[in-house]
């Protein structure tokens, strides 16, 4: 009976361990997108190339920010436990950065 108990124990922190560099990668990403969006490029672009192909939402607001604007990217990244567990699950990033000057 204390061996099951153990390994359960030990698979929901291997699965813990998961989401949380999940939650790490989806602020990178959003940093990533943050950048390339306050220079006047695509935030999908590098954020998509960063997913590594997982599914991941990449939203820009306000979409064409004048220079000294603030430029936020908002990125939802689908966790590697969703493939796992075989449920749904987004993790939210949010980055904002200063839209600088340029073409």
């Amino acid at each position: 009976m204390v061996v099951p108990g153990i390994v359960l124990v030990v698979l929901v922190l291997l699965q813990t361990a998961l989401v949380g560099a999940d939650l790490l990668g989806v602020q990178v990403l959003a940093r990533e997108g943050a950048r390339a969006a306050a220079t006047g490029q695509d935030a999908a672009v590098p954020v998509r190339a960063a997913a590594g192909g997982r599914p991941v939402q990449v939203e820009v607001s306000p979409a064409a920010a004048a220079a000294g604007q603030p430029v936020t990217v908002t990125v939802r990244l689908r966790s590697r436990v969703s493939d796992r567990l075989g449920v749904e699950v987004w993790l939210p990033g949010r980055a904002t950065m200063q839209r600088e000057p340029g073409p």
